[in-house]
């Protein structure tokens, strides 16, 4: 444990004798390995031990616990307000990376502060194209997340992953969907409850598991084509772990072998609603649709959350294939998950494709 960090407990009245982890991640699982911690607490599982170390219950914490916080993707202001509410004394992984405490090599935090202080003209000139104030005071919490951890900054967020992908100024009719990271197929099934009319939907999920959930979900649905495929910017095989759930993501230890290619070398057909959310292979996906986005002009929602410098590096990459789009921001979880920006395309404009 650091001096620092030490000095922080201590500073906040903390028992260094009763220290707890909440939550069980790739940060809390690193953390316990450079302190002295009683048990990890996790609501959401009946394993008794994790890491050597007992798993309990929030409600079997002893009064005098001290909390750190590992909650940090979906709800940690959920977590964050349940032990304010219940009167222990907590910090959250986030501040404690972020104010320089403790240095894990889990550190997205650390990378997106970095980020934004080596590339601030970047993050400045993709601001700028936000002319809506929603989307710039989602921008902006963003920001101020990733410089300082602190919680409180997201206490207006939701977790929304319903919604995700279909924003209230998006305007949907007879589009020609392309689900990119499909999983299970709930958001091809999202998508049609919104577009009953649609024309076609084109979903590309790599595993085959999830493959035959999303045959088996939407089986009573028409004009719907799957593509056992990766999405990238053109062909080549990878190792694939399955086993994440909607994260499930290529991995070089993963079992399974999966195809990839590129959107404008499996789809001919013009398209219009393109949804891209493929952990971490976005802008490759992109690179591999430059064809359809400059020829067809489609409705993008992309996620801008999976590498730091998303935010700025996905704009700029649209923004070189053809510039006549709005942009859009919405954030979906109370975390650092789930950030989607949207690029609405202006109508009525001539652009002579490249």
């Amino acid at each position: 444990m650091t001096k620092s960090l030490v000095a922080l407990i201590k500073k906040l009245d903390g028992n260094l004798e009763q220290l707890f982890i909440y939550g069980r991640n790739k940060y809390s699982k690193e953390l316990a390995s450079l302190l002295n911690i009683q048990a990890f607490v996790d609501d959401f599982t009946n394993e008794k031990l994790y890491e050597g170390k007992p798993v309990i219950k929030l409600t079997q914490l002893p009064q005098n616990a001290f909390v750190i916080n590992c909650s940090y993707s979906m709800y940690p202001v959920s977590v964050w307000r349940r032990l304010n509410k219940l009167g222990f004394k907590h910090v959250s992984i986030s501040q404690l990376i972020c104010k320089g405490y403790i240095s894990l090599q889990s550190n997205f935090f650390a990378a997106a502060k970095m980020d934004i202080k080596e590339n601030h003209a970047a993050y400045t000139k993709i601001r700028k194209k936000f002319k809506n104030f929603d989307s710039l005071q989602v921008w902006d919490k963003l920001i101020a997340f990733r410089q300082s951890g602190d919680l409180a900054v997201m206490q207006d967020f939701v977790v929304d992953t319903d919604g995700q992908y279909f924003a209230e100024f998006v305007k949907l009719d007879a589009e020609v969907f392309v689900d990119l990271g499909a999983y299970d197929g709930e958001t091809s099934e999202i998508f049609i409850s919104k577009c009953p009319n649609y024309q076609a939907i084109h979903l590309f999920e790599p595993s085959s598991i999830n493959m035959q959930l999303a045959k088996s979900r939407l089986q009573d649905n028409s004009n719907i084509y799957y593509h056992q495929l990766g999405v990238s910017d053109g062909p080549q095989q990878l190792s694939f772990n399955s086993s994440s759930g909607s994260a499930s993501a290529v991995d070089s230890n993963g079992i399974e072998t999966i195809q990839l290619d590129s959107l404008d070398n499996v789809i001919a057909e013009p398209i219009s609603f393109l949804k891209i959310d493929i952990e971490g292979f976005e802008r490759q996906a992109i690179i591999g649709a430059t064809r359809h986005i400059s020829q067809d002009h489609p409705l993008i929602a992309v996620a801008v959350y999976h590498y730091p410098n998303d935010l700025w590096q996905i704009p700029e990459l649209v923004f070189s294939i053809r510039d006549d789009y709005q942009i859009e921001l919405r954030h979906y979880t109370e975390g650092t998950d789930e950030t989607i920006m949207y690029f609405l395309p202006i109508k009525d404009t001539f652009y002579e494709h490249g």
